[in-house]
């Protein structure tokens, strides 16, 4: 199976911050499990990448949500994103890449944003 995306995948207890941190929406679905580094990848993006190197990040605010989904912004690994993010929670009609919407039309600047807690991962 090819894979379609290259990430940060979240460890387990990097995971159960997302759930202390923000309350599951009644019949939302739960992401809160990567950042994307690159959507869309080939063979050289997988011979390039540094598959399984460990990587921290850092979950900034203000937290983006509205009727459909909600995501937060992280920095300390690079992403093809603008905004490099985690999808957190969307609603039942949604997909997690309702969130690059979000970023898409968000007002803010990224200098106003601020830490809320670090997480760690794995690139894959």
């Amino acid at each position: 199976m090819k894979p379609i995306y290259l990430g940060v995948f979240l460890d387990t207890e990097s995971q159960k911050k997302f759930k202390t941190h923000f309350n599951k929406l009644p019949k939302w679905k739960w992401f809160s499990h990567h950042m994307t580094i690159k959507f869309g990848v080939n063979r050289h993006d997988l011979t390039t990448a540094s598959i399984g190197k460990d990587v921290a990040l850092q979950v900034k605010g203000p937290v983006l949500k509205d009727s459909y989904g909600m995501t937060v912004y992280v920095s300390g690994y690079p992403s093809e994103n603008k905004y490099p993010h985690i999808t957190v929670q969307t609603s039942p009609e949604q997909s997690p890449k309702y969130s690059n919407y979000l970023w898409d039309n968000w007002k803010g600047d990224v200098s106003s944003l601020h830490d809320l807690f670090s997480v760690k991962g794995k690139v894959g």
